[in-house]
């Protein structure tokens, strides 16, 4: 992992997002859901879960990759839920909230029951799930992965109204646009792997 290229690409979503935040606060962009960046969450959502989860497969299928396939399965799980609780478990879609509500237990029950599989999997073997530890904090998906974090909860301290600005939906939304950029931009780091193996 080179920090160098990590913290450049990290600077220039920053860059990017912090004229798109100047960008939509003057034309006073809706913040609904309804609105273009609740559903440009949603769209980066959908690509981080289908990155996940393409990451998991190859991961698990090859053996290759710069971590293990139970870090790629959680954060598949991860993409899930929060572009389910983000689309109100289709609910914002048209769906009956009852139904939603059966979506998101039936959700829930999956989530849990590929977690303890994957915490099964990862833990039956101590010295392997160790290593395995020992190597995710060393990619560069781990870095991006804290700084979609920071995001996140940046997000939720201006969903709070913790900092006192006018704007605040704006930022609190683009905070979590940002977050959810990282959590993509963290599985597409594993696709270079690819290429390089498709030419040996």
């Amino acid at each position: 992992m080179d920090l160098k290229i990590v913290f450049k690409y990290v600077l220039s979503i920053l860059v990017f997002m912090l004229c798109l935040t100047v960008f939509a606060e003057q034309l006073s962009i809706i913040t609904s859901e309804a609105g273009p960046i609740e559903w440009s969450q949603n769209t980066i959502l959908l690509l981080a879960l289908i990155a996940w989860l393409a990451v998991t497969i190859r991961q698990r299928k090859t053996g290759s990759g710069s971590f293990s396939f139970v870090f790629s399965g959680f954060f598949s799980i991860l993409s899930y839920g929060v572009l389910g609780r983000e689309l109100s478990w289709l609910e914002v879609l048209g769906v009956s909230e009852h139904i939603a509500e059966i979506i998101e237990l039936a959700s829930i029950i999956f989530a849990v029951l590929i977690l303890t599989l994957l915490a099964y999997i990862w833990f039956k073997d101590t010295d392997s799930y160790k290593k395995s530890l020992a190597d995710w904090f060393k990619t560069s998906a781990f870095f991006y992965l804290l700084f979609a974090l920071f995001f996140v909860l940046v997000g939720d301290v201006f969903e709070k109204k913790l900092i006192p600005v006018h704007e605040y939906r704006l930022y609190e939304e683009m905070a979590e646009l940002t977050g959810y950029i990282f959590l993509l931009v963290a599985a597409l780091c594993e696709w270079p792997l690819r290429f390089l193996q498709r030419k040996e």
